[in-house]
């Protein structure tokens, strides 16, 4: 279930507005068949940092939506940082105040963006939201993906970055970095994916040696 706590985003991502969007969450939740079906729902709150329009979203606002998707019988509502506005401070204090207003860490998660590629800062929102205490981070190979409902779509937060900065705090992520590195690799190489992220920003894809792949087998 994905709604976004800035009204002008949640128009025009969803054409609709937030109460409306919480609404049809709550048919489609208490419906007998998805119950008895034993359907789990996660949730992703847009723009909880604020919208690209340099319109803030009020903490109060967060929690209450966030605490009206709990209601529903979500099991964990993702916080996200939608238009890349977030700084590690601010991430930090917003998921402070929400568990101080009763909400569990494991009940949340963080999804975070880039805003240009000079701006790292998703990687660093993330390890802030870690500080937290918040265990559930979003990311995708290469940065992979955006928002094309707010005017700074460039990227998710690389996951080869992410879990880079990671191990060098000492954290075991159980994620092989070298494979992922090499995953990395191949989609610049075979797919013709643009080069982002500190973990390959000194690579231009003529140097990529296909060889070294763990799909090198599945190239024809």
């Amino acid at each position: 279930l994905v709604i976004s706590a800035h009204p002008g985003h949640c128009q025009r991502n969803f054409s609709t507005s937030p109460t409306d969007l919480l609404e049809r969450f709550r048919i489609i939740t208490s419906d007998p068949e998805v119950v008895s079906s034993g359907v789990r729902f996660r949730a992703y709150l847009s723009t909880c940092w604020g919208d690209a329009d340099a319109s803030d979203v009020s903490l109060d606002t967060v929690y209450e939506l966030a605490s009206r998707l709990l209601e529903l019988g979500v099991i964990e509502v993702t916080l996200s940082d939608t238009s890349a506005l977030g700084s590690p401070e601010s991430v930090y204090e917003l998921f402070t105040q929400m568990h101080s207003r009763g909400i569990a860490r494991d009940q949340l998660g963080f999804h975070g963006h880039d805003r240009d590629p000079l701006n790292y800062f998703g990687v660093e929102n993330a390890v802030a939201a870690f500080r937290a205490g918040i265990q559930r981070l979003d990311s995708s190979l290469l940065g992979l993906g955006g928002c094309p409902a707010t005017a700074h779509p460039f990227g998710n937060v690389p996951t080869e970055d992410l879990v880079e900065r990671l191990h060098h705090m000492g954290i075991d992520t159980g994620i092989d970095a070298a494979f992922l590195r090499n995953a990395g690799f191949y989609a610049i190489r075979r797919m013709g994916l643009p080069i982002y992220g500190n973990a390959f920003h000194d690579l231009v894809p003529e140097h990529v040696d296909e060889a070294d792949s763990p799909y090198a087998e599945f190239v024809e």
